[in-house]
């Protein structure tokens, strides 16, 4: 995707994280469903896209409309905090806060975001950087498409050595919550193919209608993607 100020490009897709973003409420909650959200209050981050998925997929998609439930805008790091003080009744919490949660027996899950939207990070740099250091720019995409094909090879060796460089700075998390949460993801293939620029496009439409957005990106190559970097490094890696 390309910023406002049309100075940042997307490169490609690190991963889908919809397994990771997850609905919880309080382990003896009487809530079972989205539904039962209506006139309770949700933790999230109100500018944020998962904010944005959930008032315009998975809200309307449960019954939902605007104004049934109430949304608090609350770091992620105080989401599990505030479930367990009742002060919400919902959240929204993505790994790896959401795995050490249901691991401590803090929260439950209602559900994740697969059901409802394909949601993936971006690769993503400045333009400037593209032209000017494009050593760079390369080096970085040839070591992360290294790491893709590491965890779809052998997941097991790539959880211990995310684990091993958490604990070199100092964290005490397990390796069975690593397992957790890198398990979670889904790493398809970098390259953006036409069904997920068709689903940018459709978010994009949506953003539009909302005035977030003065024009619909094609997503196409020079309209929100450059993917020649990417396909320079996937070429160097496997030859």
């Amino acid at each position: 995707m390309t910023s406002k100020s049309n100075k940042i490009t997307g490169l490609g897709i690190s991963n889908y994280y919809c397994r990771s973003a997850y609905l919880m409420v309080h382990p003896d909650s009487k809530i079972r469903t989205v539904a039962d959200l209506k006139g309770k209050r949700l933790a999230i981050g109100k500018a944020s896209g998962t904010n944005f998925i959930f008032r315009r997929f998975i809200a309307p998609a449960n019954g939902l409309k605007k104004g049934d439930w109430t949304v608090i805008n609350t770091l992620a790091t105080n989401r599990v905090a505030a479930l367990l003080s009742r002060n919400v009744e919902m959240i929204m919490v993505s790994n790896p806060a959401a795995a050490i949660a249901l691991a401590k027996g803090y929260a439950r899950t209602i559900e994740n975001y697969c059901k409802y939207a394909k949601v993936f990070w971006l690769v993503t740099a400045r333009k400037q950087a593209i032209r000017e250091q494009p050593g760079r720019v390369a080096g970085f995409l040839r070591a992360w498409t290294r790491a893709v094909k590491l965890q779809k090879k052998n997941p097991d060796l790539y959880a211990r050595v995310y684990w091993k460089h958490l604990r070199s700075k100092g964290s005490n998390i397990s390796l069975k919550l690593i397992r957790k949460v890198v398990g979670d993801l889904q790493f398809p293939s970098p390259l953006v193919d036409e069904a997920e620029r068709k689903w940018l496009v459709h978010v994009a439409t949506v953003l539009r209608t909302e005035k977030k957005l003065p024009r619909t990106p094609t997503f196409k190559y020079g309209d929100g993607f450059n993917l020649a970097p990417l396909r320079k490094a996937l070429r160097a890696e496997n030859n």
